[in-house]
């Protein structure tokens, strides 16, 4: 078994429930922790964790700093951060230590950003599932970065009639991106927003605040690609 002190920077929903990605504080690797029951994703109940300092409990976010226990290193060659969650670990709620927002702290998250392109082996919003990249294990599939010109475009979902998509649509090294959003927090601010593309400041909270996206590479493609996601946004106060 592996400890890991885990720095939260992703809570996506994806298919059967949600993923969660971060970095392993004192390493400064990437970790994707893997339901070990699915292989995949977690239920809701399987990340509450409790405040540390309240108690109460409530769902994992973005920039929560846990002990985690892992049990194995199942990468792939898509996917090479995942590690499967040790057995019954979370069937009850982890305590948060703190929360990555105290002073020094942006700095060091700052340290972790990629800075330069292509985002996560290309330079646009998605690989081939064929391409000869994948023949062999990619050397990432989540970065976090610090978007240029970001906004947030929400219409209709294509698969959903009843449902509005967003997307972030930003500069990353000044070439252009556009990803579909899966940070649930998010993907709710953006549909109260309504229909249309919106600056980020006019629909964060603290628009004067620093935004960071974490995106993530989709494991399982989809019409023969696998797609980047805005897995995560970490929102610093200014």
């Amino acid at each position: 078994m592996h400890e890991s002190r885990f720095l939260c920077l992703a809570v996506s929903r994806r298919d059967g429930g949600n993923c969660i990605a971060g970095i392993d504080i004192d390493s400064g690797k990437w970790i994707r922790p893997i339901n070990p029951k699915t292989r995949g994703a977690f239920a809701d109940h399987e990340i509450i964790v409790a405040d540390g300092g309240t108690q109460e409990h409530r769902i994992l976010t973005p920039l929560d700093v846990l002990n985690l226990r892992l049990d194995r290193l199942v990468s792939d060659n898509v996917q090479p951060e995942n590690w499967e969650m040790a057995p019954g670990s979370y069937a009850d709620a982890y305590t948060v230590l703190r929360r990555f927002n105290g002073p020094g702290d942006a700095d060091i998250l700052i340290s972790y950003l990629d800075q330069n392109g292509p985002l996560l082996h290309s330079y646009s919003n998605r690989i081939p599932a064929d391409d000869p990249l994948l023949k062999r294990t990619l050397s990432h599939s989540l970065s976090i970065i610090r978007p240029e010109q970001l906004h947030w475009r929400v219409g209709p979902h294509p698969s959903y009639p009843n449902r509005l998509r967003v997307e972030a649509d930003f500069r990353f090294d000044d070439d252009p991106y556009c990803l579909v959003v899966t940070d649930p927090i998010w993907e709710e601010q953006g549909r109260r927003a309504g229909p249309g593309r919106h600056p980020h400041s006019t629909i964060a909270r603290d628009p004067n605040g620093q935004v960071l996206l974490t995106i993530s590479l989709a494991e399982v493609p989809l019409h023969g690609f696998h797609y980047k996601l805005v897995a995560g946004v970490v929102c610093l106060p200014a």
